[in-house]
């Protein structure tokens, strides 16, 4: 497949993703519509709901409950069900081919934003429907691999198609695609509502994932030799021996240390999951005790956080990397200390400069796992890659998991004391995380020296 295929693919990830982040809101607003009629209520009050309208605050009270659990069933289904998947997907594309499994993951994009579209169109013209059909509008895109599948096969694509020096540049490539179609899609939602309606924005969303599923369908060609006789019966989909084959894969023993090397990367990118995710999960209430910020305060820090973190990432690619020629493991090391540099200053911060100040610091964080995955990516075979990528993929949602309950109970039991004590913890993560990257560059430079030795000889 051509560089240009490559890069289409890496579009449709921009495509699928943007889809997602432009109506996760949206969706919301018209969960509590719908259950607004559903409840009984007049629709002219219905229709203003979403508004902050006065006359509606005791309604949404009452509402609010209902599409809580609503939204948990989906973000359980979201969350649940694709991790379960990769488990056994990873495996079974490295014999059965990528192509398969992402044709899936798009189509399941496709007929989810569709159905989201359906069911906004004819409760909006014809019938209100009950808000929690929108559970069954997110059967099909969990069901058929996710998100977490089309992040995994393109990983895989990549390392089977790139050579080595170009892996980096499409692994943070990607990595720049989710966080621009982040950016794009919350800040797009707004504007394209004010100039249209609902029905137009889910509709946009479901046209972002048709054109993602026809560059993934028509211009991606598959890039492994499939395994004769191979199936692709469910049964053989869900087969343990795909679990049990990954397990071994990374596990196994590998000559000149890499699976010391593989483990430890796969560990540096779980911790930094765990610092990654506190700005998510306590960044605003963080925000407002120590800075009394707005949440228009808190949009504007993170548009800015963003673009800072784009610019930072073209810059260690472009400069650091492609004209001064500092390696992947150099690299990952920088931006583990800076990022160990930006939470000290946090915790401390008693200014809102000094917020905007600090996110020039860790501009470069986001080359973090990409690198790591173009380290994994030359330490195993390209046959073993969909394996160590569902592995990777699994440690990583379960650090999602883990992640809020440790942080939130740390900012609970010192946010009164201090509230910057979480962002001490996270730099004390990131500190453990530098001495793994230490131990990472040792191993390699023995690697090397052995390597040397071997050519001197022969």
């Amino acid at each position: 497949m051509s560089s240009i295929k490559l890069y289409l693919l890496e579009l449709s990830v921009f495509l699928f993703n943007f889809s997602s982040i432009l109506t996760s809101t949206l969706l919301v607003n018209q969960m509590l519509k719908q259950s607004c009629i559903q409840f009984g209520y007049e629709k002219s009050l219905c229709d203003v709901i979403s508004e902050n309208n006065k006359n509606t605050t005791k309604i949404e009270e009452e509402l609010q409950p209902y599409v809580a659990k609503i939204k948990v069933v989906i973000t359980i289904l979201n969350s649940s069900v694709p991790a379960v998947l990769q488990l056994f997907l990873g495996s079974w594309s490295d014999k059965n081919g990528r192509k398969k499994v992402i044709n899936s993951a798009a189509l399941g994009f496709v007929l989810t934003h569709t159905s989201i579209t359906a069911v906004c169109y004819y409760s909006e013209n014809i019938l209100p429907l009950p808000a929690w059909i929108f559970i069954i509008c997110y059967i099909p895109v969990n069901f058929l691999g996710g998100f977490s599948s089309i992040m995994i096969t393109t990983f895989c694509y990549i390392t089977d198609i790139c050579e080595k020096p170009n892996r980096p540049y499409h692994f943070t490539l990607v990595e720049l695609m989710m966080v621009t179609s982040i950016f794009f899609g919350a800040i797009l939602c707004s504007f394209i509502l004010s100039m249209s309606n609902v029905i137009f924005v889910f509709t946009t969303a479901t046209i972002c994932t048709l054109l993602g599923a026809i560059i993934v369908i028509i211009f991606v060609d598959e890039s492994i030799q499939i395994v004769q006789n191979s199936s692709s019966s469910l049964k053989s989909i869900l087969s343990t021996k795909h679990i049990i084959k990954m397990i071994r894969t990374c596990f196994k023993s590998r000559k000149l240390y890499g699976r010391s090397i593989l483990l430890s990367l796969i560990l540096i990118m779980t911790l930094n999951r765990f610092v990654s995710d506190e700005e998510k999960i306590i960044g605003y209430l963080y925000e407002r005790m120590v800075f009394n910020w707005t949440l228009e305060d808190h949009n504007n820090y993170q548009a800015v956080r963003i673009i800072v973190k784009v610019l930072g990432t073209f810059f260690a690619m472009s400069v650091l990397k492609k004209l001064f020629g500092f390696s992947d493991i150099i690299l990952i090391c920088l931006a583990i200390f800076l990022n160990f540099i930006d939470n000290v200053f946090i915790a401390f911060a008693s200014q809102t400069w000094h917020m905007y100040a600090i996110s020039l610091i860790s501009c470069i964080k986001m080359i973090i796992h990409p690198l790591c995955r173009s380290i994994i990516s030359s330490t195993v075979s390209k046959n073993e890659m969909g394996k160590v990528m569902s592995f990777t993929s699994s440690i990583e949602s379960l650090a999602n998991v883990i992640a809020p309950t440790i942080l939130i109970a740390i900012y609970e039991a010192t946010y009164i004391t201090f509230p910057g004590a979480l962002f001490l913890v996270c730099a004390a993560i990131c500190f453990m995380n530098l001495f793994i990257v230490f131990y990472v560059m040792i191993v390699r430079r023995i690697v090397q020296n052995i390597k040397e030795k071997y050519t001197e000889i022969y």
